[in-house]
C-alpha cells in the first residue's frame, strides 16, 4: 500500500497535514507528497492505492477537491480521504441544515431562500438582530 499526501495550496508541509504524515510513519505505511501543479503527478498517481487531500473553504481548495476527488475515485479507482460522499457537504451550512434536518438533529431555526422575492417579504416580518450566513 502506498498513500500519497497531497501539499497544501501553498505548496507547504502543513502543521495539519503533517499529522497524517506522523500516523503514516507510526504505522510504518509507505506514502509521497504530491502536488497538482507537478507535472508528474497523474504518473505519481498511477503509484499509490490512498490519496490524502486535506482542502478549506476556499473556493480554490474547494474546486481542486471538487476536480480530482472524482477522477481519482472514479476512473483512478483511488481510495480518497476525504471522498466525494463524505466531503459534499464540507463548509455548506446550506447542505448540512438539510441533511441534520432530514435525520432530526437538533439545529437552531433557520430559513433559507432560493426565490429572491420570498426573501424580501420574509426580511419585512423578521425580528432583528439577524444572522446572515453564506452557503
Amino acid at each position: 500500500m502506498r498513500v500519497g499526501i497531497h501539499l497544501d495550496p501553498l505548496k507547504q508541509k502543513n502543521e495539519f497535514i503533517r499529522k497524517y504524515e506522523s500516523i503514516l510513519l507510526y504505522n510504518k505505511i509507505d506514502y509521497c507528497w504530491l502536488d497538482i501543479n507537478n507535472k508528474f503527478f497523474w504518473k505519481e498517481i498511477e503509484n499509490i492505492n490512498i490519496f490524502i487531500l486535506r482542502w478549506s473553504h476556499y473556493d480554490a481548495h474547494r474546486g481542486l477537491a471538487k476536480t480530482l476527488l472524482p477522477i481519482l475515485e472514479t476512473h483512478y479507482k483511488v481510495t480518497c480521504f476525504p471522498n466525494q460522499n463524505t466531503s459534499w457537504h464540507y463548509d455548506d451550512k446550506i447542505r448540512q441544515y438539510y441533511l441534520l434536518k432530514k435525520y432530526n438533529y437538533p439545529i437552531i431555526e433557520s430559513w433559507i431562500f432560493w426565490d429572491k422575492e420570498d426573501a424580501l417579504l420574509w426580511i419585512k416580518k423578521a425580528y432583528y438582530p439577524i444572522v446572515f450566513k453564506l452557503a
